[in-house]
């Protein structure tokens, strides 16, 4: 199946870690995306699974579709609705028409939706939902103690202060390996 994703309005840079996490894990593999927003990154792992073969790769994806009300980027989820005319779950449904067989879209906060998830039960977390100190540290928190032993937790916007110091306060005693604009820690 040919990409698409780069067709979809989105923040996407971190190729190399999605593609790590599908060489890295084989047999029931178990994958959570935090914050899709129209489903660039969405689209590209879906696809990959995809054209991998791999029918045993589940890949949930979590996000509120209503932006971080209050961040620094509300006005930019404001002005992006407002041009694709349509709530941001729609449009990320219609932009997942062809790959919707390999993601379980699942709408709400990930504070609450983890508790839905047993500890040591997921093989890759990607984060990035909202950007701002606690919320990321949140994540990591709740996110971290779900990864099996030799999983992959990493996260999008490590330039960004509020991110770089939530993820390096939780990690201080573990390896962080920054990306372009990301984050990795194995397990």
């Amino acid at each position: 199946m040919e990409h698409f994703y780069q067709n979809i309005i989105g923040w996407f840079d971190f190729h190399d870690i999605y593609l790590e996490a599908l060489r890295t894990f084989r047999g029931n593999a178990h994958f959570v995306e935090i914050g899709a927003w129209l489903g660039c990154s969405t689209s590209f792992m879906a696809v990959e699974i995809i054209n991998s073969g791999r029918k045993d790769i589940k890949f949930d994806v979590i996000d509120t579709w209503e932006g971080s009300p209050g961040g620094d980027d509300e006005q930019i989820y404001i002005d992006i609705v407002k041009d694709i005319k349509m709530p941001a779950y729609d449009k990320f449904m219609k932009n997942m028409e062809s790959v919707k067989h390999v993601i379980n879209p699942i709408v709400g906060k990930s504070h609450d939706v983890v508790k839905n998830y047993k500890d040591e039960s997921l093989d890759f977390v990607f984060i990035d939902g909202a950007h701002d100190y606690e919320s990321v540290k949140q994540d990591i928190t709740d996110w971290y103690p779900k990864l099996k032993k030799y999983g992959i937790i990493a996260g999008h916007d490590y330039w960004q202060d509020q991110v770089q110091k939530a993820v390096e306060e939780y990690f201080k005693d573990e390896v962080v390996h920054p990306q372009i604009n990301s984050w990795k820690v194995y397990k």
